[in-house]
């Protein structure tokens, strides 16, 4: 059962293994209105195969800084299902809202456009309203984007993070027809690319 501070095993794409995540429900207030929205801050770990964790492996391991949104609670049953591996505390520091960037046109984005390029802004809270425009996008680059994602596309993005920390240009993976069969993979490849 899913629930706040779950231990996740996601499996990438491609046959590239597996990245983890804690998933976490945080009560925001935008405007006086209390939301509860999901975050899952993703671990600095990738595996190339299925390891035996328990939650407590998970305890000297730093979150990577950019935290998804997903669009829904992870599948845990079917194609592409995630494993609940345990779950942990949540600590003060995961209630902390990590701060997201954002740029409205992304969604247009194609694996060759360059993102850094693009207006970029600071979202605070997860209030589009509680933004600031940011000058250099280098200074906001390792922040996760703000943008709810579909469980699919989580496994993509986590794919594309993995190859590029590991120097592999996905584009050795990935064929034309996946950029034009899957609706917002350019989205994540470019969105990847500009985090490295």
């Amino acid at each position: 059962m899913l629930k706040n501070g779950t231990i996740l095993e996601i499996p990438l794409k491609k046959d590239f293994g597996y990245a983890y995540g804690k998933l976490l429900y945080l009560d925001i207030d935008i405007n006086n209105i209390i939301d509860t929205e999901l975050i899952i801050k993703i671990y600095n770990l990738y595996s190339a195969k299925q390891i035996n964790l328990i939650p407590e492996d998970f305890k000297n391991i730093d979150y990577k800084p950019q935290s998804i949104l997903p669009m829904d609670k992870p599948k845990l049953r079917g194609k592409n299902k995630w494993k609940i591996i345990g779950s942990l505390d949540v600590l003060p520091d995961d209630e902390i809202v990590p701060e997201f960037k954002s740029n409205y046109s992304i969604i247009n984005a194609d694996y060759n456009t360059d993102i850094s390029s693009l207006d970029w802004f600071t979202i605070r809270n997860l209030d589009p309203t509680n933004n600031s425009k940011v000058n250099n996008y280098n200074d906001i680059k390792h922040l996760g984007t703000y943008i709810q994602l579909r469980q699919e596309l989580i496994a993509h993005k986590l794919t594309f993070d993995s190859m590029f920390q590991k120097g592999i240009n996905p584009l050795h993976f990935y064929t034309k027809d996946d950029f034009e069969n899957i609706i917002g993979l350019s989205m994540m490849y470019a969105i990847s690319k500009s985090e490295v």
